[in-house]
């Protein structure tokens, strides 16, 4: 496995953050092969942090087989390779605690599960082929299959949550691959591939209900799983890829060059989630409801309406050429350029929403990179390396997936309306707990639908990555390095709402007040509430030093240390929506972008990672040589400075109706959750026997049970001027934490 962080060469593309690449095992002449066992039991486990002292402790088993064989067909010239992998894992953790009252439940008539935590469980399944054949004297030719399967049972949060709302959900994902790698001539070689890729997830009625989902505000949640999210019943996700390449490289005398193409072709069918969700604003409203004293008691009902599923296609596509140039003895060079163009799915017109007649497609990804190493001296001891480059990163298909969902044809909408209006049911809205479609719409006006929208002047997201290091081998073994990284991104995506019309109120740092009223004087289009737009515009900075020090294996022990001072700044937020792992609101002023300039959600200023792996070698055969000899202990450091994220007022302060205002004075991301620090080990005891090597093993996560603060009560309570009603604490006390002490062990053969 090889991941290169910095200075692409034009043949990798497609990101603009890392490539990852993975050269998987073929068989051999003779059969060679492994198989291994490994497991996890609730007593080896810590308790989770931040667990109440009244839950119990949450399970943690896990059992993981593994099993590798390969060997020839035909020998020196057609090989194979396989190899299976399967894990049954308790999902349940600390976050998976159900925290409703039992006091709370019984007035709720709803029943808790004994052992306050959701039952959740996962099953996965990876499989491995691969057949290598020599076809002639300059072909050779691979085929290999991957498959990947995951089942997890109740796999939703805990918290408020109870198992009512539980949903099992499958995840699978297979590819089949052929490569014909082919030497022309003396000096050429020609490499063609060919891979069809699927992915398929869906979530069903787990030990849930099929009813509407209920929530009653800062109690409880339950009822049906079917809130509109992607943890709702009914998501269904379908996603296949067919991909060509073909790299020809040609050598001549100091060059190689190297020119070649990239060409995928996607189809997306997808399904959207179920939504029908009641919301009360107390225990004493839900149960007017349910006895039928007040059946429209409620806050909010909010219903998904019409066409549910969506299929459109789209094409990625990446033409690279450059040069690999020995230009001295001690200088080589690399340059060359890259175009990526990324065509976009079709839009679907709505003649009233301007923004659906097309989504615009950029042509101008063209990338110029280059990179240099040069040896400083005669001996190869000191070397500097440089590069510097233009990358792009693909469009996210989620944005035009939600574009087209939602861009405001009466094919597909979705409902919010409240249980009364100034004291009397509002006009067409169902009595608890029915249906607008099962209670009829008499009387009932439609609320004006909120789109979503890229935007016609949509640019492909690009950074413009250097970095220079220079390497200095102190001994045969010992090096030390240091280098300077930087990114300067640009056309960065955010979502902007475009349609809202400021009353003229100010909060006291300016922001625009907004109206929750849709009309003429509200809204630029009246004939829309709010108009989501995906707009190019963010941009971002990064700057790091890094320092390392790596010994290579020698007298038993290797290690590598790296130090990273880092600062990562952005003015584009995006949601964990469209982001895995962001904590990041939506924009809080949808007037002022540069509002949002602030650090970047994943941003570490100072990162420390110390790896080593000590594996004594003792000459001799007597008792302590035998002792001695046979072990090896790795050990893994870190420690890093925490997390930022952001503060934020627990009202809606600028009234545009979404919960992202941060209190006066309070820059994003500005919270930080604290330094974390973590050690990890492994230890195995090797024994050699015949043709077999047996390896007993331990290994531990977290070893001395640090408590490691993953997130905070964020939420600051502030008056509806966004002034805090008290001090800002500079400590946030945490609620969440990173893994506890966890310690598994295993067996594992080699033959």
């Amino acid at each position: 496995v090889k991941m290169v962080t910095n200075g692409f060469a034009p043949e990798f593309g497609q990101t603009t953050g890392m490539v990852y690449n993975a050269i998987t095992q073929s068989g051999t002449n003779s059969v060679r092969g492994t198989a291994s066992y490994r497991f996890k039991r609730n007593a080896m486990s810590e308790r989770p942090f931040f667990l109440p002292t009244t839950a119990r402790q949450p399970d943690s088993d896990a059992d993981n087989v593994t099993a590798s064989i390969g060997g020839p067909i035909a020998r020196d010239r057609a090989h194979y390779f396989g190899a299976y992998e399967f894990i049954d894992r308790s999902l349940i953790t600390g976050n998976q605690v159900i925290t409703v009252r039992p006091e709370d439940a019984e007035q709720l008539g709803i029943a808790l599960s004994s052992s306050a935590v959701i039952p959740a469980n996962q099953k996965v399944n990876f499989g491995f082929g691969k057949v290598d054949y020599q076809l002639g004297t300059h072909t050779l030719v691979t085929g290999r299959y991957f498959l990947f399967k995951n089942f997890s049972a109740s796999n939703i949060p805990g918290g408020l949550t109870t198992t009512a709302r539980a949903t099992d959900f499958t995840d699978r994902m297979d590819s089949a691959a052929l490569q014909a790698s082919t030497t022309v001539g003396a000096n050429a070689l020609n490499e063609l591939r060919f891979q069809y890729a699927r992915r398929h997830q869906f979530r069903t009625v787990g030990t849930g209900v099929a009813g509407p989902a209920i929530t009653v505000s800062g109690v409880a949640q339950f009822g049906g799983p079917r809130i509109g999210d992607t943890n709702s019943v009914g998501f269904d996700f379908n996603q296949q890829i067919w991909q060509v390449i073909d790299n020809y490289t040609w050598v001549k005398g100091a060059h190689a060059l190297k020119a070649g193409a990239d060409l995928q072709f996607i189809v997306d069918d997808r399904v959207a989630p179920e939504n029908f969700h009641y919301t009360f604003p107390s225990i004493a409203a839900y149960n007017d409801a349910r006895t039928g004293r007040d059946p429209y008691s409620y806050t909010t009902l909010q219903q998904l309406f019409g066409q549910v599923d969506l299929s459109y296609g789209s094409q990625f596509h990446g033409f690279f050429v450059q040069d690999d140039w020995q230009l001295t003895p001690r200088i080589k060079l690399l340059y060359g350029l890259r175009y990526d163009v990324f065509n976009v799915p079709s839009a679907k017109l709505f003649a009233q929403n301007a923004y659906s007649t097309d989504f615009v497609i950029d042509k101008n990804n063209v990338g110029p990179r280059a990179g240099i190493a040069w040896s400083l001296d005669d001996t190869g001891q000191t070397v500097l390396r440089a590069s510097v480059g233009k990358m792009y990163e693909p469009p996210l298909l989620d944005f035009y997936d939600n574009a087209i969902l939602n861009n405001g044809d009466p094919l597909r909408y979705n409902v919010s309306t409240a249980g009364k209006t100034n004291g009397l049911p509002t006009p067409g809205a169902p009595s608890f707990p029915a249906s607008l479609a099962s209670a009829g719409q008499a009387g009932f006006v439609l609320p004006r639908q909120s789109l979503t929208a890229v935007d016609t002047d949509f640019k492909t997201q690009s950074a413009w990555l250097s970095n220079v290091q220079l390497e200095r081998a102190l001994t045969t073994d010992l090096a030390v390095s240091v280098g300077y990284v930087n990114s300067e991104g640009r056309n960065l995506p955010v979502l902007m709402d475009i349609n809202m019309i400021a009353t003229g109120a100010t909060l006291g740092d300016g922001r625009p007040v907004y109206s929750g009223s849709v009309n003429a004087l509200t809204r630029i289009d009246p004939l829309f509430d709010h108009i989501n737009v995906f707009k190019s515009i963010g941009r971002a900075s990064y700057n790091a030093m890094t320092a390392t020090v790596n010994r290579r294996m020698r007298d038993g022990w290797q290690m590598q240390a790296t130090y990273t001072l880092a600062r990562g700044t952005d003015n584009a937020p995006l949601t964990g929506t469209y982001v895995v792992g962001s904590g990041d609101d939506r924009v809080s002023d949808p007037s002022n972008l540069d509002r949002e300039e602030g650090v970047t959600p994943f941003n570490q200023t100072h990162t420390l990672a110390v790896s080593a792996v000590v594996a004594p070698q003792v000459r001799g055969s007597g008792l302590g040589a035998a002792l001695a000899n046979n072990n090896q202990l790795g050990v893994i450091v870190q420690a890093n400075s925490g997390l930022p994220f952001n503060i934020r007022s627990n009202l809606d302060l600028n009234q545009d109706g979404v919960l992202n205002d941060r209190p006066l004075g309070v820059v994003r991301n500005s919270g930080r959750l604290g330094n974390v620090f973590n050690v990890d080990l492994r230890y195995s005891r090797f024994v050699p026997l015949a043709r077999l090597r047996l390896e007993g093993f331990v290994e531990a996560k977290n070893l001395f049970n640090r408590q490691n603060v993953s997130g905070v009560n964020r939420i600051v309570r502030t008056t509806a001027a966004g002034v805090p009603e008290a001090p800002i604490p500079s400590v946030f006390p945490g609620n969440a934490g990173y893994d506890q002490r966890i310690v598994q062990a295993g067996m594992k053969v080699t033959f």
